[in-house]
C-alpha cells in the first residue's frame, strides 16, 4: 500500500498527464478541421474526404459546420 503523498504524486501526475493528452486531441481537432475545410474548398466529396481523414461523415458535416445531409 502507497503511503498518502505517493497516493497524492501519482494522481497529480495523472491529471497533467490527462492534461497534456486532452491539449494534444484539441490541436489534432483544430488541425484536422482545417484540412477538411480545405479539402472541402478543393471540390472533394464529402464521403472520400470522411474515408481519407479516417472519421464518419458526421464529423465532416461537423468540421464543415454544417447539418447532415
Amino acid at each position: 500500500m502507497e503511503d498518502p503523498e505517493t497516493a497524492r504524486g501519482t494522481l497529480t501526475a495523472l491529471a497533467e498527464e490527462r492534461t497534456a493528452v486532452e491539449q494534444r486531441l484539441e490541436a489534432l481537432w483544430e488541425r484536422t478541421r482545417r484540412a477538411i475545410r480545405e479539402a472541402d474548398d478543393a471540390g472533394l466529396n464529402r464521403r472520400e474526404i470522411a474515408a481519407l481523414a479516417r472519421v464518419s461523415p458526421q464529423t465532416v458535416y461537423k468540421a464543415l459546420g454544417r447539418p447532415e445531409q
